[in-house]
């Protein structure tokens, strides 16, 4: 998305440093030597006790961010200490943090397990397998939760197999799914590029690729699927699917 839409983006890493969101990027090789170490002057470590000081402000923020695309995307590092992390659990989400970025970036991503407590309400993106069990679940869970604040605004099937009996057109079907609805394929080299935290690299050749036309379909057309349909989502242009199609 970052490669494709003018907006600046921020990925904030609610989990340990080097994991998450952050285990595809090779930053951490380049600061620590190629090992995972604990990086207190950046990241979440130091944007707490910025906060915690009253000493953090949208003009220093990005300062203890790593940039991944320069002035495009940046990164908020997981925390580096298990104490710290405790803390952060025990009291949720940092709103100061997410108060403060949201004057600074135009969208924040974020894997949390706590997306209530948020001020304003997050677009929120459930990402499941061709599962049975998974899938009943979760439509058991959206259609008997509050309509007004709903579990999820999009669903991507991840690893998706076209070929399976539960394919997205069964499964919107199925379970009457009226959101969005967007299968992402399985990709070896994704998955080899991620493992090498190489994934800049392969996004940027893969575009290139694209944009060339050699790649109609596949895993990275559905992430640009995706990604439009995100950021329709948060510029406020839709918030349902159009007909109960769009994504699938």
């Amino acid at each position: 998305m970052a490669l494709a839409y003018p907006e600046r983006i921020l990925l904030f890493n609610e989990d340990h440093a080097g994991a998450g969101v952050e285990s595809g990027f090779s930053f951490h090789e380049h600061a620590c030597g190629g090992n995972i170490q604990p990086l207190t002057e950046y990241g979440m470590d130091a944007l707490r006790r910025l906060a915690a000081n009253q000493r953090l402000t949208s003009r220093n923020f990005s300062d203890y961010t790593y940039p991944l695309i320069k002035d495009k995307l940046d990164l908020v590092s997981g925390f580096g200490l298990q104490e710290k992390q405790e803390q952060f659990e025990s009291e949720k989400m940092p709103r100061p943090l997410y108060d403060v970025a949201e004057q600074v970036y135009d969208m924040i991503f974020t894997r949390s397990i706590y997306p209530s407590d948020c001020t304003d309400r997050p677009i929120r993106v459930a990402v499941l397998r061709q599962n049975r069990l998974e899938l009943e679940r979760f439509f058991d869970e959206f259609s008997n939760g509050d309509q007004a604040s709903p579990l999820a605004d999009a669903i991507v099937l991840q690893r998706y197999d076209p070929a399976s009996h539960w394919s997205a057109v069964n499964i919107r079907r199925r379970f009457e799914c009226k959101i969005f609805l967007y299968p992402v394929p399985h990709s070896t080299e994704f998955m080899d590029a991620w493992n090498n935290r190489n994934i800049l690299k392969f996004f940027r050749l893969h575009r290139l690729m694209s944009n060339k036309g050699s790649q109609k379909q596949g895993m990275l057309p559905s992430l640009m699927s995706l990604s439009e349909g995100l950021h329709e989502l948060a510029a406020g242009r839709t918030g349902t699917a159009r007909n109960g199609k769009r994504g699938a």
